[in-house]
């Protein structure tokens, strides 16, 4: 199998209406990949509805983020995922990380 990384960015602080902590922006970033020629890499990212982790008052957005990338070669495959939560109060969680 290859070498993969990743980052996770996001910016946060987001105000509306001079209220409450958003993100305005959260993805993965893929920064390396080094595979032979014969293999594949494919990744995809999955984000859920936002959540308000905050009260309706003083908002505090957050979502959960999924980034899940599949390694394949002509005998076999393989992956790699991780699952976190990213809030606007500049909070990070991760949930789940696997090996599939």
């Amino acid at each position: 199998m290859g070498e993969l990384q990743w980052i996770w960015s996001f910016k946060y602080g987001g105000q509306y209406n001079s209220a409450g902590q958003y993100l305005t922006l959260a993805m993965p970033i893929v920064q390396h990949v080094d595979v032979y020629a014969t293999e594949r890499v494919s990744c995809t990212t999955k984000v859920w509805n936002p959540v308000n982790y905050g009260s309706t008052g003083t908002p505090v957005g957050g979502v959960d983020l999924e980034v899940d990338c599949k390694y394949s070669d002509p005998v076999k495959s393989s992956g790699v995922g991780m699952h976190v939560v990213i809030r606007g109060d500049n909070q990070f969680h991760v949930v789940t990380v696997g090996v599939h």
